[in-house]
């Protein structure tokens, strides 16, 4: 939604605070207050998220788990629940709609409301900002934080100022006195390297980017980032809010404690991930039409494969056949063992959408039908309600 010239852009930016620790708390009440740490504790894990008593140890999201473990030895570990938090979130989201159809998906715990022309100015939508944080609490017992300001980069900054349980209004004229004295890689698209170029030319906060002419930012980062940067220090930013962010595509990987070696245990891992992917693209009510593998040994070397299919599919035993054929014939690990495995989809459609087939196969349809009455199973009972026998692991 565009604004007028009499109507200012309002947009927020909601993100839940410490969102997966949150959900483990809600739902373990023993764990309250103290350090929780969302991950896998081994020598290969990674934090995933942590609670603010964690944080205070210096704890943060993809530390390795052994940094992590030292400087919080008393640590709660807890093995992540991605389809518990993505219940969670698609809840919240629903909640979100009901304040403007504008809502656009930062990640799973984050979104950008645009409330132009829903409300008058910023103050309205503190107004829209509160009362959604009050219906999260109300309905998920959890806490989020709250950005509003005239644009998409100054409402995610605002809603980082005062977590948890903020909210801020960022107004243009704040600019000076909020955004200035920030470091440079609090701005979108300062990585490592970029911010290493801008500190090495004395440009150490967002007032000095700000100040610099054109030419110098862009002897230090080329001229493209110079002008993109210099507009965000000045506040400015005028992308809009882009509700129906397709998936470009579905994936999902995993990191092994101990390298799989074994046949079976690989093909159980294989079909584990395809029917997490599966699930995904049922979820969203998606089609696939190219399946991807992704293959990491012990020692970093990685492979990665894809394939057509003859038709796209939304069911876990096309999309594993498909990675098993890839991994059997076109990769030769050499005998060494797998450390990460991953099964991955794209060119992604809505599901039906693909050429109608003069002879439809009973057989996919019958498939089609018994993955949706699993999935409702799953919705009301829990994902571990239906496992496939060979899912189960050897006694």
């Amino acid at each position: 939604m565009m604004a007028s010239q009499h109507q200012p852009r309002v947009i927020l930016h909601l993100d839940m605070d410490a969102f997966f620790a949150a959900v483990e708390v809600r739902d373990n009440p023993d764990l309250a207050g103290k350090p929780v740490i969302i991950g896998h504790p081994g020598p290969r894990g990674v934090v995933a998220t942590c609670s603010y008593e964690a944080r205070k140890f210096g704890v943060r999201s993809a530390m390795p788990s052994t940094t992590a473990q030292r400087l919080c030895p008393d640590g709660i570990w807890v093995r992540g629940r991605m389809d518990r938090y993505s219940e969670v979130s698609r809840k919240i989201r629903e909640r979100m709609r009901e304040c403007t159809p504008l809502v656009e998906p930062l990640s799973i715990d984050e979104a950008f409301l645009d409330l132009t022309g829903i409300v008058k100015d910023l103050e309205g939508g503190a107004g829209i900002g509160r009362r959604l944080k009050e219906m999260i609490v109300r309905d998920h017992d959890l806490t989020s934080s709250v950005g509003i300001s005239p644009n998409k980069f100054l409402a995610k900054i605002a809603s980082d100022l005062e977590k948890p349980d903020g909210l801020v209004l960022f107004p243009l004229e704040a600019v000076k006195t909020r955004l200035w004295p920030m470091p440079v890689e609090r701005l979108w698209g300062v990585g490592p390297k970029t911010g290493e170029r801008l500190l090495a030319g004395g440009v150490h906060r967002i007032e000095h980017l700000a100040a610099r002419p054109e030419s110098a930012i862009a002897s230090l980062v080329g001229m493209r980032a110079a002008r993109h940067l210099q507009a965000l220090a000045r506040g400015e930013d005028d992308r809009p809010v882009v509700p129906s962010r397709e998936a470009k595509s579905i994936s999902s990987e995993r990191t092994y404690e101990t390298d799989l070696t074994d046949p079976d245990d690989i093909d159980r891992a294989f079909l584990a991930r395809s029917e997490h992917v599966a699930r995904e693209l049922r979820k969203d009510h998606l089609d696939a039409r190219t399946v991807h593998i992704k293959i990491r040994t012990g020692d970093f070397t990685t492979w990665t494969r894809a394939t057509t299919l003859a038709e796209p599919t939304c069911l876990a035993e096309v999309i594993v056949k498909a990675a098993r054929e890839m991994y059997l014939a076109r990769i030769d690990l050499h005998g060494k063992g797998i450390r990460l495995l991953g099964v991955g989809t794209s060119h992604l459609a809505p599901a039906g959408s693909g050429q109608p087939s003069l002879f439809p196969d009973p057989l996919e349809e019958r498939a089609r039908k018994l993955a949706r009455a699993t999935d409702e199973v799953r919705d009301r009972m829990g994902e571990k309600s239906v496992t496939r026998a060979r899912l189960l692991k050897k006694k």
